[in-house]
């Protein structure tokens, strides 16, 4: 049972990390550095 929830945790954890990068997309296209990352999100 506690194997299941790790891995609910696991896809939790991706997907507020996936919310995040959304959310950061237009503030990272004003960094030329950070800019070649925005394609990820896309």
């Amino acid at each position: 049972m506690k194997h299941k929830l790790n891995w609910i945790q696991a896809l939790r954890g991706f997907a507020a990390l996936m919310v995040l990068f959304f959310h950061m997309r237009p503030h990272w296209e004003l960094t030329p550095t950070l800019a070649a990352f925005s394609g990820i999100t896309q």
